[in-house]
């Protein structure tokens, strides 16, 4: 029995304060068991000893099996993982979570002996669940819960809370925003998914080194419909892109893409944060995630960078959201103010009435920071950073077709006041709304396009038309340029901006 024990603590790595409320209350349930039934203690240690021989023995002839018939499954059970580690090598789980592979089982049996080994479990697994049934009631008098349901029980301990409960706490000390909070859901969820609801201090490093490994063979669920997008397991996805694959032969895998370096990447960072506020909180544990490296981008540049849009999609865009929302509409106004002013998308959906004027006689948009009141409710402007906050003169056209009428006549402080917050941005439903537009009305199947390509449409239109890059730069609200080509450079003028931004057509 002790040998039991300390195999599942150093396994397992449980609680130290549970394994402790474990071992008195076995000592007591096998003392009392003893008193009143011969050789009870014995008889308990048999029945635990054999089921953990049964699982043993189950997952080996499970990966046997899988093997003998060439199966390339996506999951395991720890019996499975274990077997595989006894047979193979010792450091299986890194190489069956990237391959999932069982090929190495072949090479250590032949055909016959394979066979031979599979009918020899199949008839020790028979005898010893007959066994461990005809201990069914001895069991059932014993009355001693498993160390598992103990372990479950560490939720309620705040010095060791479960993965899933400190992200809960998490989220809700930190306060994080509807869209975010989601998005970190999903990644710990696959950790959770990886691991399993465990205990935080029992998370290691390799676990989540092994995780990123196994992210890597996962499928982009963007191509799902919404709903399913983030509900699907890692699992469920790796079978969704294998079974469409099958059903499209004419594909290529790079028709249904894995997910990328950065989207790992991210769920490292939601790792880190979490690990790292559980041991802001928690004098005596390090965050394990700490030194896990990033994963490098394998992809060339030119494969996943956006990139503008084609001058016949720009004109079918111009065309398509003047039929679905009406011209003069905010969403109208939004596209065409993302073409002739490259502003990102946020910085327009948030733009206030009072930041629409004139400098120097030019009218302008003003991108800056800060808060402003709307609807008698305190709200806060979010740019990326200092280098943001600037001045875009007007591009003609909007002057000529009406902007400034527009930016005073809609009700409330901002210009396009249609907008609601939602998931913490401005931005949220028209970006939702413009991906659809270009998507399912135009068929624009380039991962590489979004609205952030009206912005890298109007820089490249400025560089295209000589415009010096210090201006470029203004204009873009991006840092000078370094040495003495910035720093000999004060802040550009009005007009001379204006000038540069009317070379575009």
């Amino acid at each position: 029995m002790d040998h039991m024990l300390e195999v599942v603590r150093r396994r397992e790595r449980p609680d130290k304060r549970l394994v402790a409320e474990y071992d008195a209350a076995l000592d007591g349930k096998i003392k009392a068991l003893d008193a009143a039934m011969p050789n009870g203690a014995n008889r308990h240690g048999e029945l635990v000893s054999e089921q953990l021989r049964l699982q043993a023995m189950k997952g080996e002839l499970s990966i046997l099996e899988l093997a003998h018939a060439g199966a390339k499954p996506t999951t395991f059970t720890a019996g499975e993982i274990a077997a595989y580690q006894l047979l193979v090598q010792p450091d299986f789980k890194d190489q069956l979570a990237f391959t999932f592979d069982l090929s190495p089982l072949l090479d250590i049996f032949t055909a016959r002996e394979l066979r031979d080994r599979i009918s020899r479990l199949k008839q020790e697994v028979a005898a010893l669940e007959a066994k461990i049934a005809d201990h069914a009631a001895f069991r059932a008098d014993l009355h001693i819960p498993s160390l598992a349901t103990s372990q479950a029980d560490a939720a309620d301990d705040p010095a060791n809370p479960l993965l899933l409960t400190a992200f809960a706490e998490w989220l809700a000390a930190e306060k994080q925003s509807d869209e975010t909070a989601k998005k970190y859901a999903v990644y710990i969820r696959r950790l959770a998914e990886h691991v399993g609801n465990i205990p935080v201090r029992s998370i290691r490093k390799l676990q989540v080194v092994s995780f990123l490994k196994l992210l890597e063979t996962v499928p982009d669920s963007n191509r799902l419909p919404p709903p399913l997008r983030r509900s699907m397991s890692m699992a469920e996805l790796i079978k969704a892109r294998r079974v469409w694959l099958e059903k499209h032969p004419e594909a290529e895998p790079d028709d249904w893409r894995l997910i990328t370096a950065a989207t790992v990447n991210k769920h490292l960072e939601a790792i880190k944060a979490l690990l790292g506020w559980v041991a802001s909180n928690q004098e005596d544990y390090t965050n394990v995630a700490r030194d896990v490296r990033r994963r490098k981008e394998t992809r060339e540049r030119s494969d996943y960078d956006v990139r503008p849009f084609t001058p016949e999609e720009l004109q079918r865009i111009l065309v398509a959201s003047e039929e679905r929302w009406g011209r003069g509409s905010d969403m109208w106004w939004l596209i065409r103010l993302g073409l002739y002013t490259g502003a990102r998308l946020e910085e327009l959906c948030q733009l206030a009435k009072a930041n629409v004027r004139e400098v120097s006689g030019i009218p302008v948009i003003e991108i800056v920071g800060g808060s402003f009141v709307e609807n008698g409710q305190k709200l806060k402007r979010k740019i990326k950073n200092a280098m943001s906050e600037r001045l875009i003169p007007l591009h003609p056209w909007l002057i000529e077709n009406g902007f400034l009428e527009f930016a005073k006549a809609g009700k409330g402080a901002r210009v396009l006041s249609t907008f609601s917050r939602g998931g913490g941005r401005f931005g949220h439903g028209p970006s939702k709304a413009f991906h659809r537009l270009i998507r399912d009305a135009l068929e624009i199947d380039d991962v590489r396009v979004r609205f952030h390509s009206f912005r890298h449409g109007f820089s490249t239109g400025l560089h295209n038309a000589s415009v010096p890059a210090a201006q470029v730069n203004a204009l873009m609200g991006h840092a000078r340029a370094k040495g003495a080509a910035g720093r000999y450079i004060n802040e550009l003028d009005t007009p001379t901006l204006a000038a540069a931004l009317g070379k575009l057509l």
